[in-house]
């Protein structure tokens, strides 16, 4: 099958300022003080400002992130990953109001800086130096948020100007990476299955003993996403996969966390359907 007609590749960039300096005075007079070498007292790294300034650009990052990694398959170790073409336009649209609430958030810090900064020279004291902050333009510019998609390689559509020996060489090469990051992507799918039934499993086993006690309203929130998002990630029609993702959603993703917290029943048939689905996914990964 050819993952290029179902799926592209997209890879999201995110860069921030990290609020941390290394300071080189500070370390060798730790190292002075504890009778060491600096080579071996290892570096202070100082905390320029108070963490919460940046918490928001750094909580709407990790979430664009996360939402990234739950919406595509893996591609190479650059970055870049495989998004099924059904998943795109609601991934375009979220990312999209990922990077306005990103910029929003920067355009506060922009804003809020200098008093941040004074803040700063108050808490760090001695610590304090002014050429350790950037100004207002360059901090705007240490952040950056971009989505950039591509289209899966083709074998079969490529146009340089090769030798009959080159062309096939270049061909077979393309082939077999396509292949392998099939194998990749669909052996992701069955990961992302395992770890959650895995989780759910232990998770109701310390329920169990606990007289239900422990039962998060997270997990079933991830049994949920995953039952809903396996199908669209199905980019090879395995129908092993649509199999399960439809046991998934008939045994467990209409289960509450009050039922399995309350109905001992419903964690043993909870715990006996993961444990199932546990079974079929092993022999894929």
């Amino acid at each position: 099958m050819n993952i290029s007609e179902k799926a592209m590749l997209v890879a999201l960039s995110i860069s921030a300022w990290s609020g941390r300096k290394y300071d080189k005075q500070a370390s060798a007079e730790i190292a002075q003080n504890h009778g060491t070498d600096a080579s071996r007292a290892g570096r202070f790294n100082k905390l320029l400002v108070n963490p919460t300034s940046l918490k928001d650009i750094a909580s709407i990052a990790g979430n664009a992130r996360n939402y990234t990694m739950l919406s595509t398959l893996p591609w190479l170790n650059d970055g870049v990953r495989i998004i099924p073409v059904d998943i795109y336009l609601e991934y375009s649209q979220k990312m999209s109001e990922y990077k306005s609430q990103f910029n929003q958030a920067v355009d506060k810090l922009a804003i809020e800086y200098n008093a941040i900064v004074n803040q700063a020279r108050l808490d760090l004291n001695g610590l304090f130096k002014e050429s350790d902050y950037p100004s207002v333009d360059s901090i705007r510019h240490k952040h950056a948020f971009s989505v950039r998609v591509f289209n899966l390689p083709d074998s079969g559509d490529f146009r340089v100007a090769l030798s009959e020996s080159e062309f096939q060489s270049t061909k077979q090469e393309i082939e077999q990476n396509l292949n392998e990051a099939t194998d990749n992507a669909v052996r992701d799918v069955f990961q992302r299955m395992s770890m959650r039934m895995e989780h759910m499993i232990k998770r109701l086993k310390d329920a169990e003993a606990n007289d239900g006690k422990g039962i998060r309203e997270s997990m079933m929130k991830n049994i949920c996403e995953l039952s809903d998002i396996l199908p669209k990630l199905n980019i090879t029609s395995n129908p092993d996969i649509d199999g399960i993702a439809f046991q998934i959603k008939n045994e467990l993703a209409n289960i509450s966390s009050d039922d399995l917290r309350e109905n001992q029943g419903a964690r043993i048939a909870a715990a006996q359907s993961a444990r199932d689905i546990l079974n079929k996914v092993s022999s894929y990964i």
